[in-house]
């Protein structure tokens, strides 16, 4: 696993990763995992989220259509340029900011912190844990926390053990 000198995500989902993840993902998905985000997190329009590790925003923007004010953050330049495109062009309130997520200076307060997707399992204990308390320092006391991850196999085998 990574460690914070060396956090694959800055390179794990460049080039070829990018548009292959584009294209095998349908519109439905995304709507309907914003459906879920904005039930268990109870957004509307005065709530805030934070939608880190966003890639190229798909969560974001979706949100954003639908009202709510979306912080953004990934490490890699070209999703933040993509999203601030497309949120220029539809007129969306984002602010989507160029940051590895480790080192990531947080300064508002938000009802709402996702990480769809599967970058979170990319770190190891410590990073993660890093990760998950800067996003609790900044989440309001009732706020929520939504981790989504496909990678279920591969963080059991990994840690797997025939009793414990």
């Amino acid at each position: 696993m990574p460690s914070s000198s060396s956090n694959i995500n800055n390179i794990f989902f460049e080039g070829s990763y990018k548009h292959a993840w584009k294209g095998i993902i349908p519109t439905g998905l995304t709507e309907a995992e914003v459906d879920f985000i904005q039930e268990i997190a109870a957004l509307n329009n005065d709530k805030k989220i934070l939608d880190i590790m966003c890639g190229y925003g798909r969560h974001t923007l979706e949100l954003a259509r639908r009202g709510v004010q979306v912080t953004s953050i990934d490490n890699l330049q070209e999703y933040i340029e993509e999203i601030k495109t497309k949120a220029s062009e539809q007129n969306l309130s984002v602010d989507a900011i160029q940051a590895d997520v480790l080192h990531a200076g947080l300064t508002d307060t938000y009802d709402a912190a996702i990480c769809m997707g599967n970058s979170f399992a990319f770190f190891d204990r410590a990073d993660a844990v890093t990760i998950l308390k800067n996003i609790s320092s900044h989440l309001k006391p009732d706020g929520v926390l939504i981790i989504n991850s496909w990678m279920i196999a591969e963080i059991a085998i990994k840690y797997f053990k025939e009793r414990d």
